[in-house]
Formats: C-alpha cells, sequence, structure tokens
C-alpha cells in the first residue's frame, strides 16, 4: 500500500480508539454513577481458557445480575446470592452487566493505529535503520549463506563508521569464521573488506585466529594484522614468510606479507635468509628481490643466482622482469653472474641478461665484453616463436650497436650471411648508420630490396635511413633500380641518389608504415620501425 493509504488507515483507527476511550470516561464519569447499580451479582467464574477467545477481550462475560443491595455479608465478607447460590466477595460484585468493554476495544484499535503507522517504513525496509547495531551483529553470526536486509544496513553503518570499539570486536568474531576455507562463495573477501574498514577496534579479536588450524583463515588474519600496523614480531614474520609462496599466488595477503618485510626488512634479516634458500620459486624471488631494493650486502651472494635463476621462462607471472630491475639496481655485484646467464639455453635468460648489462654498461658499472657482443648479435634474430616472453629485443640490439660496430665488425659480418632475414637486414642497417665502409657492399645488396612496397611493416625506413648513411658508396648498386616495377622502391633509389650528389629531393612516400605515419628524416633511428621488422625473420 502507499502512504496516504497507511496514514489513512492509522487515523481511522486512532479516531475510533479515541471514541471508544471516551466513552468509557464518560460512563466512570461521578454525574452518572448513581443510575448503575452498584452491587450486581457477577455469577459464577468462567474457566480460564475462555480468556484464550479474542470476544472475551471486548465483551463482558453475563453474570447472574442478581441485585445484591441490602444483603448483609458474613463474618468473611461474603454475600450468597439467593438467585444463583453463588458465593460472592464483596469486592467482587460488578456495577454493569454490559455485554462489551470499550476500554479494552479502545486500547486495541490505539494499537492498530500505531501498527499502521509504522506500515510505510516496514513495507520499504526502512525499519532496519532502527534495528540496534547489537541485533545486527547477532544476526550476522547467524552467517546466513545470502545477504538480507539486516547485513546489508550492518555493512553500511560499518563504512560509515558508526561501529562502536565494542561492537567491532564482537562483529569480528562473528566474520571470523568466514575468513576460513568454505563452500561459501565470496564470504571471504566480504568479511575482509569488513574488518579491514573496521581498523584497530577488531585487533583483539583477530590474535587468536594466528592459532587455527585453518591455513586460509590463519593467512587472512595474519594478513588483516599486518594492515592494521601490527608490531613485528617473530611470529608475524613467519606468517609473513609463509604467504609469498606460489601455491597461493598473489592472494591471501601476499601483497600485505610483502610490504611487512620490507617495512622491517633490518629487523626481518633471518627470515629473509631463509627465503633465499626457500625451494619455493615464488619466496625466494620476492626475498632476492628485498634484499636488491635495500641493498643488503650480506646476503648478495645468496640472492644474485635466485635473480638470475628468475630471469629464466617459468612459471612465475611478472618475475623475470622484476629480476632483471633487481639486477640493474645492484649494479657491479651483479656483472659477472649476468655475463654468465649469456651462454644460457635459456633465450628469456639470455635476452634480460643482455639488456640488464646493456644498461649497467651506460651507467658505467660494466664494459662491453666479447661475450656481450655475441649475445647482442645473437638476439638481432628476433623472439623464438615458442617463447612466452612478449617483448622482443632486436630493435633495441641493433641500436646497441650503432656506438660499438667497430668493435663488432667482426660478428656483424656473420651476421650479414645469417640464415635469418631479420638477422641479417638489422646488421645491415647498423652498417649503413655506423658507417662501417668495410662491410657496405655486404649490406647494400641487403638493405635495398627492402625498400620495396612489400607487406613488411617499417623495413622500408630502416633501409632507406641506413643506406643514406652509407652516402656514395650504395650509389653504384642504386642506380640500377631507379626505373624498378615496383614504384617505392625506383622513388628511394633515386632520392638516395640524389641525396647522395648533394641534391635535395622532394622525400618518397613510403606506405608500408600502417600504424602511425612518421615524416622521413634520412638518418634519424626510430625504435618504433624495429618493432614492426617481424615480417623479416
Amino acid at each position: 500500500m502507499s502512504p496516504v493509504v497507511w496514514q489513512i488507515t492509522a487515523l481511522s483507527l486512532f479516531g475510533l480508539g479515541m471514541l471508544c476511550l471516551g466513552y468509557k470516561a464518560i460512563r466512570r464519569s461521578p454525574r452518572l454513577r448513581h443510575e448503575v447499580h452498584a452491587g450486581l451479582c457477577p455469577g459464577r467464574r468462567r474457566p480460564w481458557v475462555l480468556c484464550l477467545d479474542p470476544r472475551w477481550w471486548f465483551l463482558v462475560r453475563r453474570g447472574c445480575g442478581y441485585d445484591l443491595t441490602g444483603i448483609a455479608p458474613g463474618e468473611s465478607g461474603v454475600v450468597r446470592c439467593p438467585e444463583c447460590g453463588t458465593a460472592v466477595e464483596t469486592r467482587r460484585v460488578v456495577r454493569t452487566l454490559a455485554r462489551w468493554r470499550p476500554a479494552w476495544l479502545g486500547v486495541f484499535l490505539m494499537l492498530g493505529a500505531a501498527g499502521a503507522g509504522l506500515g510505510p517504513p516496514i513495507t520499504s525496509g526502512e525499519w532496519v535503520e532502527m534495528v540496534p547495531t547489537r541485533a545486527l551483529v547477532a544476526a550476522e553470526s547467524a552467517r546466513w549463506a545470502q545477504p538480507g536486509p539486516l547485513k546489508e544496513e550492518l555493512e553500511r553503518r560499518v563504512w560509515r563508521g558508526s561501529v562502536r570499539a565494542h561492537e567491532a570486536e564482537a562483529l569480528v568474531r562473528a566474520l571470523a569464521p568466514d575468513l576460513a576455507d568454505d563452500e561459501v562463495m565470496w564470504n571471504a573477501d566480504r568479511a575482509l573488506d569488513l574488518i579491514e574498514q573496521l581498523g584497530r577496534d577488531g585487533v583483539p579479536a583477530l590474535e587468536p585466529l594466528l592459532d587455527s588450524e585453518d591455513d586460509q583463515q590463519r593467512r587472512l588474519a595474519a594478513h588483516l594484522l599486518r594492515m592494521g600496523e601490527a608490531e613485528p614480531t617473530p611470529e608475524m614474520f613467519t606468517l609473513a614468510l609463509s604467504a609469498l609462496d606460489s601455491k597461493t599466488g598473489r592472494r591471501y595477503g601476499f601483497w600485505s606479507a610483502r610490504e611487512y618485510l620490507r617495512d622491517h626488512a633490518h629487523e626481518a634479516l633471518p627470515w629473509i635468509g631463509w627465503g633465499l634458500d626457500d625451494p619455493d620459486q615464488r619466496r625466494a624471488f620476492e626475498c632476492a628481490s628485498i634484499v636488491a631494493d635495500f641493498k643488503v650486502e650480506p646476503l648478495y651472494e645468496r640472492a644474485i643466482p635466485v635473480l638470475i635463476r628468475s630471469l629464466a621462462d617459468n612459471d612465475l607471472s611478472w618475475d623475470a622482469s622484476g629480476a632483471q630491475w633487481d639486477l640493474r639496481r645492484l649494479g657491479r655485484p651483479s656483472v659477472k653472474a649476468l655475463e654468465h646467464a649469456l651462454a644460457s639455453d635459456d633465450w628469456q635468460q639470455r635476452r634480460l641478461a643482455t639488456g640488464a648489462l646493456w644498461s649497467l654498461v651506460e651507467g658505467g658499472e660494466a664494459g662491453v665484453t666479447e661475450r656481450l657482443l655475441v649475445a647482442t648479435i645473437d638476439q638481432l634474430r628476433g623472439r623464438p616463436r615458442d617463447a612466452t616472453y612478449r617483448w622482443g629485443y632486436s630493435g633495441s640490439a641493433a641500436l646497441k650497436l650503432i656506438d660499438h660496430a667497430e668493435q663488432a665488425a667482426p660478428l656483424l659480418a656473420q651476421a650479414l650471411r645469417s640464415d635469418s632475414p631479420r638477422q641479417r637486414v638489422l646488421a645491415a642497417g647498423v652498417v649503413g648508420f655506423a658507417g662501417l665502409d668495410s662491410l657496405a657492399p655486404e649490406a647494400i645488396p641487403i638493405l635495398i630490396p627492402h625498400l620495396r612496397d612489400n607487406e613488411i611493416p617499417g623495413d622500408a625506413k630502416w633501409a632507406l635511413a641506413a643506406l643514406a648513411r652509407l652516402g656514395p658508396a650504395s650509389v653504384p648498386a642504386l642506380l640500377e633500380y631507379t626505373d624498378d616495377e615496383d614504384e617505392q622502391l625506383a622513388a628511394c633509389a633515386a632520392y638516395l641518389v640524389a641525396v647522395a650528389w648533394g641534391e635535395q629531393p622532394e622525400e618518397p612516400g613510403i606506405t608500408d608504415i600502417t600504424h602511425r605515419p612518421e615524416d622521413l628524416a634520412p638518418g634519424r633511428i626510430n625504435l618504433y620501425w624495429l618493432h614492426h621488422l617481424d615480417g623479416a625473420g
């Protein structure tokens, strides 16, 4: 019903109730008492079970009605009715034999009016806001499978911060069973959110859960205590270390455990050392990462092999990129181990170790060795098809080699004769950008075919810029292609010949850059081109 109907009903019942009570008050008026007999026999008592019949609530029981006025009571104050023979105490004589009780009816009508007044909040659910928090906590203890209005109201009060400290502790005890590993979907996540919102008020109820037999409940309790900035204790360090495993992944308090050990790295050194020797890859990697972050030199010798191992292709997600970054932060102490990883059978490990070493070379913490150049030349082949690592390294490797082309000249000569088309064109580009005249005769025939309008995005720009760097050395070979059937090749050949002769011709249009066209600038190196040379090998 609409609120208007509820209000009309409530007012009607209230008005009828007032009429009944008013009638009762008038009848009890002293002016009317002389008109009513005050000594009538009530008759025999009725059985008490008749009180269960609602009719007797409003109708006066029918008594004898004999007028006992003038009959003297006995010594015990009892009058014997000559009509029905009932022994009546003088205090039980009645004034009237009216068949209904207006007072009782008025009371019930007033109660009905009050109930009708509560109709709108009951039907709209507003009554839930009137329920005390203690009652809501008791409802939460029932652990209903499906959320109801009481639980929703409790959650609203928690998020509003209107739950008091003693109520919060009771609520945490009610939510504690939901933290365990059970068959109810998402109840642990809901309990986590609520307890986290309660903050430190629920800590006393969480501490006993650290000794729980349920692994999930114990982990989540430790996570909540860490979120509440619990004091560092050996027990908390042990639980934090146990949360960094591969089995549960990055759930059940993984991140809070990781940050907790980082925040107390120097206090937790023994536990971090134990983690480095743990057979679980995730736990060992996270501990090694902490060592790298906080420069814990006594643990370098144990942490670096763990990070090198994490560079390889394994079942852990994102550990390889993190390990490469950590090894770069360690700097010079990690150089020897990285150089050893360049000879690994795992392509991903070789690729990331090569990238890390080049970063250290740029920072002045490592030198360019032959082993590094060999690994970099090998990276020109690109990412193997069966590799799970997303990013290749051939484009970046080519750019690194340009500044060290003289030192890598013998290796580049071998790459120009490689069975990999990708490696050949990238090596030829390095020769062109570095201006290695000794290898130009071999590089130019490799670059010129890539000026064609083909299905390899980016190769024409790479070849054009490299040939422009070679200058007059490429002119004899280019003259043969100025009238080629491929319009793009012919235009590029004519453009390069004119540039080599000192002219300033109009730049040719290259249509193989399909993702984002770039303004052609001979001699400019754009890493974006190299990322789109996948079709070359």
